[in-house]
């Protein structure tokens, strides 16, 4: 399986790919980069335009269907 790197914010909602915090119930339009240099420039990006933004990256696989497997609250792993 292979890894991505996911942005959620401290509401626990994730960046989706139009740069919105969401739910994460369409697992299809959340942002995923398979590059954690990536998830890190998204991430600096954000907090220049919102400093008061506490976002975490975290890491999970892709099921069979290629989205992303959303970690529960206890397996976060926070980079």
């Amino acid at each position: 399986m292979t890894e991505v790197y996911l942005l959620q914010n401290s509401e626990n909602l994730f960046l989706n790919k139009r740069q919105e915090w969401v739910d994460g119930s369409e697992a299809a339009n959340l942002y995923r980069t398979p590059l954690k240099d990536d998830a890190i420039n998204t991430k600096v990006e954000i907090t220049v335009k919102a400093p008061d933004a506490r976002i975490t990256i975290i890491v999970c696989t892709l099921d069979d269907k290629g989205l992303p497997s959303l970690p529960s609250a206890d397996t976060e792993e926070a980079q």
